[in-house]
């Protein structure tokens, strides 16, 4: 029934655990498009990987729904607007953001975020003066994606 093709991803959550490990013992499941919990297999069905062409944006888009996504914000002393490669379903989403100091440049302070839509979000940062902070963050969000 499977011989030479690979499982569908949407037919994973509908096998039995048994038939599961089967086929994942037999390497017809990519072990890299798995993600396990103690009581449900999340199947990884869309992904990008970062690049200076998508602005180091990346994300995993699973079958059930949830999304994982991130990337790198710089800004000159001023605010930075995100967007986000997967919509989400509503701005009920988390978001972690922060900055690295890669650059060399002062970034010392605090993040923050604001403007939150389903499609993006602002980030910027403020020395603890209140005054505008160079930023180099890395921002990651989950949550649900848009249907």
């Amino acid at each position: 029934m499977y011989e030479d093709t690979k499982v569908s991803q949407l037919v994973i959550n509908q096998l039995s655990e048994e038939k599961f490990k089967e086929l994942l013992e037999n390497n017809e499941l990519d072990q890299n498009q798995l993600y396990m919990t103690d009581d449900v297999t999340h199947v990884v069905i869309e992904f990008q990987e970062p690049t200076a062409d998508n602005g180091y944006t990346w994300y995993r888009k699973y079958a059930d729904g949830w999304v994982e996504q991130g990337g790198l914000a710089e800004s000159s002393y001023g605010d930075y607007d995100v967007v986000l490669p997967i919509e989400m379903s509503d701005t009920m989403y988390c978001i972690t953001a922060m900055n690295t100091n890669q650059s060399g440049k002062d970034a010392f302070g605090w993040i923050y975020n604001k403007n939150k839509t389903t499609t993006g979000f602002t980030l910027g940062s403020r020395h603890s003066d209140g005054t505008n902070n160079y930023l180099y963050a890395n921002w990651q969000v989950s949550g649900m994606a848009a249907q």
